[in-house]
């Protein structure tokens, strides 16, 4: 698929880091977030799943779950039709 390039992307990243350089010490993640962290990787994020998944099956209770993919790349792979109905 082609995708026009364009250098708004770059002055919003260029934007983001200024901001956060100016106001790191204000900005302050949950505990449980995994993402977007330092020294954090999606292992962690799946070591973590697969441990609660083991503990609640253990007590016999049902689990679901439900993954999403908000890639660029990802959405441009969907059937929109699809996925509005």
């Amino acid at each position: 698929m082609y995708r026009g390039m364009s250098l708004s992307p770059v002055t919003a990243t260029l934007f983001e880091y200024t901001l956060l350089d100016i106001y790191e010490d204000q900005l302050s993640l949950d505990l449980l977030q995994i993402d977007f962290k330092i020294h954090s990787k999606c292992c962690h994020a799946l070591i973590a799943f697969e441990h609660v998944t083991i503990y609640f099956i253990k007590k016999g209770s049902e689990v679901y779950c439900a993954f999403l993919d908000a890639s660029k790349k990802a959405f441009d792979k969907v059937l929109h039709g699809g996925l509005f109905v």
